[in-house]
């Protein structure tokens, strides 16, 4: 069963409209050259599934050539049988079949052989530069668009591995979930961080300034000191603190011997204790829960006991004795 077939998007035996299909949706393509074998017919198929902002298809093609500008646009593709030919600028070379390749930026040609299957996904450039953000926002703008012609194989396992399963998700799930935002939406994320970590990994860390992580650690924790009943995200923190997520995460484990989150939990169960333990007649442990920030009762109770030796409940009863 051809992969994504809950998705037909295309089916033509004209090259010309194959063409003007792939012209409608990208519109930086600019020339298309079809190469016939007079023993078959010629025949292009192919699957896509809208995520949130990207896409994500399954193709099978006679041979053909096409040409244009990447655009806003970044391409990372996966042959499944067979090699393809790019050529853009200076880079010309073959692409092997099971190698993600990311599309370089310039204006180029990509030349596929008869039979050729791929997996594609597409997104804005937008989108992959603030995933970038998110992870890593150290890595200056202008080495990334350099290292889209040098993205080392290796570093796209990762994302080849979630293109897959990606894949697989939207092949099996139940109807229910096929149409439901969080869903794909949920798919792009997975697949727009996997390739936002290749190309962070391409741009090396030579690329990026050292971090000025006591400083960001403490940032944080006044932060955290400051907010610590709220509802914190990782990202808001990592704002605060003036660095990335990836930075954030590296300087509390390396200063502080705990995860960022870890760390924020841990502040709270130490102000539980002191609040249960100076807890007024009539006092509650969920109410000292939810005071501290805590939602889930149950979680509350098991990491207070694991932090303190005891149950919230003994504290609390120790203070009314006392």
């Amino acid at each position: 069963m051809p992969l994504l077939h809950r998705y037909p998007s295309m089916a033509s035996r004209d090259p010309e409209e194959l063409f003007w299909t792939l012209r409608a949706r990208l519109p930086d393509l600019s020339g298309f050259r079809a190469t016939r074998d007079g023993s078959r017919p010629w025949r292009a198929r192919s699957n896509a599934v809208p995520l949130r902002s990207a896409s994500l298809t399954a193709a099978t093609f006679s041979a053909f050539a096409v040409s244009g500008e990447s655009g806003p646009w970044l391409r990372l593709a996966l042959p499944l049988n067979r090699g393809y030919r790019i050529r853009f600028g200076r880079i010309d070379r073959i692409e092997q079949p099971g190698t993600v390749a990311v599309y370089p930026q310039d204006r180029g040609e990509i030349e596929v052989p008869d039979g050729w299957s791929a997996l594609r996904f597409d997104c804005p450039r937008a989108a992959i530069e603030q995933a970038i953000r998110d992870l890593d926002g150290t890595v200056p703008a202008v080495t990334l668009r350099e290292g889209l012609d040098h993205v080392p194989a290796a570093a796209l396992d990762g994302f080849k591995a979630n293109l897959q399963r990606a894949v697989a998700m939207l092949d099996e799930a139940p109807e229910l979930l096929l149409d439901a935002p969080a869903f794909r939406g949920g798919i792009e994320d997975i697949l727009l961080l996997s390739a936002a970590q290749a190309l962070i990994a391409a741009a090396g860390p030579a690329a990026r300034p050292a971090a000025d992580a006591p400083q960001a650690l403490g940032r944080a924790i006044a932060f955290i000191e400051a907010h610590w009943a709220r509802d914190l995200r990782l990202a808001e923190i990592a704002t605060a603190a003036g660095c990335s997520i990836r930075t954030l995460q590296a300087a509390f484990r390396a200063h502080a011997g705990a995860t960022v989150l870890g760390f924020l939990r841990d502040r709270r169960l130490r102000e539980a204790r002191a609040r249960l333990g100076a807890a007024p007649p009539g006092e509650t442990v969920g109410a000292v829960a939810l005071g501290c920030g805590f939602t889930h009762l149950g979680s509350f109770a098991a990491e207070y006991r694991t932090a303190f030796g005891e149950t919230p409940s003994a504290t609390l009863r120790q203070a009314r004795v006392h």
